[in-house]
């Protein structure tokens, strides 16, 4: 197992896996031309991300990217941060833990993250999560047929102890100081 990692998928080939990531369709209503791979279009930082797409599967399916095998789910100190958007105007993906990779595998949600037709990033906190469960998982949870998400820029890492600081502004600089 790992305890972190970083993946923009720019190094994957087009309409591949990342080497230790794994792809899980199952459920009810999963439609056989439902898919899930590396796209080199609709990237946020190019050349390429992953793409989730329900090709009228139903509600009840599965259609999930599950992380490498992580060694500190369960230690309450991390944190996934990601780009996503969908395809559609409105859309959401689920974000949460598998317990294993196979057919069989078990999708356990942390958060729903309502996404827009807009690349934002996101931050789904694993400081509370309990369980036993090894890998974290991305669902496609749009609810619209033939409903597209895309993911890039995924960032496991330790959940600071602060919020991340954002909007910094200096105004009169000099050589010796900054307001």
């Amino acid at each position: 197992p790992i305890n972190s990692f970083e993946e923009n998928f720019d190094t994957t080939a087009y309409q591949a896996i990342p080497s230790c990531w794994s792809v899980i369709k199952n459920g009810e209503g999963l439609s056989q031309n439902a898919a899930v791979y590396v796209t080199d279009n609709n990237f946020y930082s190019p050349s390429r991300a992953m793409y989730l797409t329900n090709s009228n599967s139903g509600v009840n399916s599965n259609l999930i990217i599950a992380s490498p095998n992580l060694g500190n789910i369960a230690a309450g100190t991390q944190r996934v941060k990601f780009f996503a958007k969908s395809a559609a105007a409105v859309g959401s993906v689920q974000v949460g833990t598998v317990n294993n990779t196979g057919g069989n595998a078990v999708f356990s949600e942390v958060e729903t993250v309502a996404i827009t037709s807009t690349y934002t990033e996101y931050e789904v906190n694993f400081t509370g999560y309990i369980g036993t469960d090894t890998y974290i998982a991305f669902r496609h949870n749009s609810s619209g047929t033939y409903s597209s998400v895309y993911l890039d820029d995924i960032r496991w890492e330790a959940a600071p102890l602060c919020a991340d600081v954002t909007s910094v502004m200096v105004n009169n600089i000099s050589s010796a100081t900054a307001n």
